[in-house]
C-alpha cells in the first residue's frame, strides 16, 4: 500500500460489472458541451488528494469472472495522476486477488483515521455487485465472495458508514455497477461556475455519487478495453479543458453518450450519497497545468534559488514563478491567524521586488492617474507614537514634506488597496491573494521568517524597528531572501492583498501583509496579517504584483 497525506478527493467510482441479483446471475454492467467558466479568481484548496482505486476480474468462485474491471480501475487511475495532479504515492489500490474484504474494510477504516476535514477523497471500485429485491439491499463483491451467498459481500450500509466516518471536506463517489443507484438521495443541479459558486460549492461539504444506473442491470460491454460508463467517463476527464471541474459537469457531458451508445438504453444516475451528510457543495476536480511562455514578457534565468524568473516589458519588473503545490499557511499564535493548516495553491507569479517609485511614476505618466491621497488631499503618518492625517502626504511627499526625488527605487507608498489594484491592471497582472503572498514568503515548508525560523537580532536580514527610519531600496535585503529568492517578504513596507479580512466579506477592510521599518519582529511574521480600508493609504504602506497563466497547457503524462 502506498499512502501519504496530501489533498483527499474520494471518488468512489464502483464498476459493478457482474449483477449478482439475488437468485440471478448475467454477466452485464449495468457529450454535452459544458458552457465556457467564467472564473478570474484563483481557488485556494487546502487539504490532501486521496484515491482509493480497487478492480476485480478474477473471483475465486470461477463463476463471477470479469474482463474489463481492472483496465477500468487502472484507466481512472492514470488520468487522475496525469491530469488532476493526483500523487502515486497518495493512491490505495487494489486489483483482482488483492481486493478481499478484509483489505477493503481495513483500508476503508484507514482512511477513516487518516483524512482530515479539509481532505477529500476519491475511490474508483470496478467489481460485481448484487441486489435482493425483497430487503432492498446491495452488496460489493469482493474477490473472495461467492455466488448468491451475500454474507460474503461489503453492504451498502457498511460503505454508507465508512463514508459518513471519513471526515472529508468532499467525497464523490462513481459506481459503475448494477443497482447502484440505491446508494444515492434526491439530485440536485447547480448553476454554471463563476467564482462565487466555484467558492460556495467548494466551501459546504460534499457526499456525491455518479452511478452508471439506478436499480437494474448495467453491461460490461463497451469500447476500447472499458465498460461503457467507464470509457465515457474516463474520456470527458481526459478531454476536459476548464481548469476546474466538477461532479454535476462530469454527469452532464455524459450521460446523453453513455444511454445513445449503450444497448440497453444504460442511464446514469447523479446525486448526493444518502444519509451520510451531504451539505450541497461539490469537490473540485483541478487541471494539472504546466509552466509556459508568458506573453508579453520574457524569460531571463533561474534565479540563485532554482526558480525561473521572468521580465515583464509593460512595467519592466522581474516575476518569480512558484510552483503549484502544498505549503504551511496560518498559525496557531493569534486568532486570526489560526488554523495552522495545509493549503495547496496553484502555480503563480510574484514581483521579485515591490513595485518601486520609478516604476509607479511611468504608470502615472502613462494614465494621467491620480492616487486616493492625491485626489482626497491628504496621507496619514506617524509622528511619534501618534497616527496624523497630513494634508499633501502622497506618492510624492510620502511625509508631506520630503520629495520622493533619489530614491527611485524605494517601495512606492502613500498608496491605498484602490491604487495598487489600478496600477497592477495597467500592468496587465493583479495583486496576490494572501495565500500566494504568504506561500512566496515562507516557502513550502511554513518559515516562520522569509529566510528561516530564527527571528532577526539586526538590520542585516529586514527593515525593521526603526534601524533606517525610513524605506530603503528594494534589492537590499539578501540575507532577508525568501525560499524563492523574493525581496522584502518582511519589513520595508505593508503590502496589500486580494483577499477580504474576514471570510466572504464583500465590503470591509484588505488584508495587509509583511510589517514595516516601524514595527517589530513579531509583525515580520509570515503568518502575521493586519487589515485596513480600501481607500486607506499610510507612509508605510506598499505593494508587489502577481500573475496567472491564462492558458493552460495540459501536463500530458506529467505527474510534477
Amino acid at each position: 500500500m502506498r499512502q501519504k497525506r496530501f489533498f483527499m478527493i474520494f471518488v468512489l467510482s464502483t464498476s459493478l460489472f457482474l449483477c449478482i441479483k439475488h437468485g440471478y446471475s448475467e454477466q452485464e454492467r449495468a457529450m454535452k458541451v459544458i458552457p465556457k467558466q467564467v472564473i478570474e479568481s484563483e481557488l485556494t484548496i487546502e487539504g490532501t488528494n486521496w484515491a482509493f482505486i480497487i478492480g476485480i476480474n478474477d473471483y475465486e468462485d470461477p463463476n463471477l469472472e470479469l474482463n474489463t474491471a481492472v483496465n477500468d480501475a487502472k484507466g481512472v487511475r492514470d488520468v487522475l495522476v496525469s491530469k488532476y495532479g493526483f500523487k502515486n504515492d497518495n493512491i490505495k489500490e487494489f486489483y483482482d486477488t488483492e481486493a478481499t474484504m478484509g483489505n477493503i474494510v481495513k483500508t476503508f477504516r484507514e482512511l477513516a483515521k487518516e483524512v482530515r476535514e479539509n481532505d477529500n477523497l476519491f475511490i474508483y471500485y470496478a467489481g460485481h455487485g448484487s441486489y435482493d429485491d425483497e430487503t432492498e439491499m446491495g452488496w460489493w463483491v469482493p474477490t473472495d465472495g461467492k455466488s448468491q451467498q451475500e454474507w460474503t459481500y461489503i453492504a451498502n450500509s457498511t460503505i454508507r458508514d465508512y463514508i459518513k466516518a471519513i471526515d472529508s471536506k468532499h467525497t464523490y463517489l462513481v459506481a459503475d455497477s448494477c443497482f447502484s443507484g440505491a446508494l444515492l438521495g434526491k439530485s440536485r443541479s447547480v448553476p454554471a461556475l463563476n467564482d462565487n459558486v466555484l467558492l460556495d460549492l467548494y466551501s459546504h461539504k460534499s457526499r456525491l455519487g455518479l452511478t452508471s444506473g439506478n436499480l437494474h442491470k448495467v453491461s460490461d460491454k463497451g469500447r476500447d478495453g472499458h465498460s461503457i460508463f467507464a470509457y465515457y467517463f474516463i474520456k470527458f476527464l481526459n478531454e476536459n479543458r476548464n481548469k476546474y471541474l466538477v461532479p454535476s459537469q462530469i454527469f452532464e457531458g455524459i450521460k446523453y453518450n453513455i444511454m445513445n451508445n449503450s444497448e440497453a438504453k444504460q442511464w446514469p444516475v447523479s446525486g448526493p450519497i444518502a444519509l451520510v451528510g451531504d451539505e450541497g457543495g461539490e469537490f473540485i476536480f483541478r487541471l494539472s497545468v504546466l509552466r509556459r511562455e508568458i506573453e508579453g514578457a520574457e524569460f531571463v534565468a533561474k534565479n540563485e534559488h532554482g526558480y525561473d524568473e521572468f521580465r515583464f516589458i509593460k512595467d519592466g519588473s522581474i516575476m518569480v514563478h512558484i510552483p503549484e503545490g502544498n505549503f504551511i499557511m496560518g498559525s496557531e499564535e493569534y486568532f486570526d491567524e489560526r488554523p495552522l493548516r495545509t493549503v495547496f495553491q496553484d502555480e503563480y507569479y510574484i514581483d521579485k521586488f515591490l513595485v518601486t517609485n520609478k516604476e509607479f511614476r511611468r504608470f502615472v505618466e502613462e494614465t494621467q492617474y491620480q492616487t486616493d491621497a492625491e485626489r482626497e488631499g491628504f496621507g496619514w503618518v506617524r509622528t511619534g507614537r501618534r497616527w496624523k492625517r497630513v494634508d499633501g502626504a502622497n506618492w510624492k511627499k510620502p511625509d508631506g514634506i520630503t520629495s520622493i526625488e533619489g530614491k527611485d527605487y524605494h517601495p512606492v507608498v502613500q498608496v491605498s488597496y484602490n491604487d495598487a489594484l489600478c496600477y497592477c491592471r495597467w500592468a496587465g497582472k493583479r495583486l496576490p491573494t494572501e495565500a500566494e503572498w504568504e506561500k512566496a514568503a515562507r516557502g513550502p515548508k511554513g518559515n516562520k521568517y522569509p529566510w528561516g525560523n530564527s527571528e532577526p537580532k539586526d538590520d542585516t536580514m529586514a527593515n525593521f524597528d526603526n534601524y533606517e527610519d525610513s524605506t530603503t531600496p528594494v534589492n537590499k535585503y539578501e540575507k532577508g531572501l525568501s525560499h524563492y529568492g523574493i525581496y522584502d517578504m518582511a519589513g520595508n513596507v505593508y503590502q496589500w492583498t486580494e483577499n477580504w479580512y474576514k471570510k466572504r466579506q464583500e465590503i470591509g477592510r484588505r488584508v495587509i501583509k509583511g510589517g514595516s521599518f516601524i514595527e517589530g519582529s513579531e509583525s515580520l511574521r509570515s503568518a502575521s496579517r493586519d487589515r485596513y480600508e480600501p481607500d486607506y493609504r499610510s507612509y508605510l504602506f506598499g505593494f508587489r504584483c502577481a500573475y496567472s497563466p491564462q492558458e493552460i497547457n495540459i501536463a500530458q503524462g506529467n505527474n510534477n
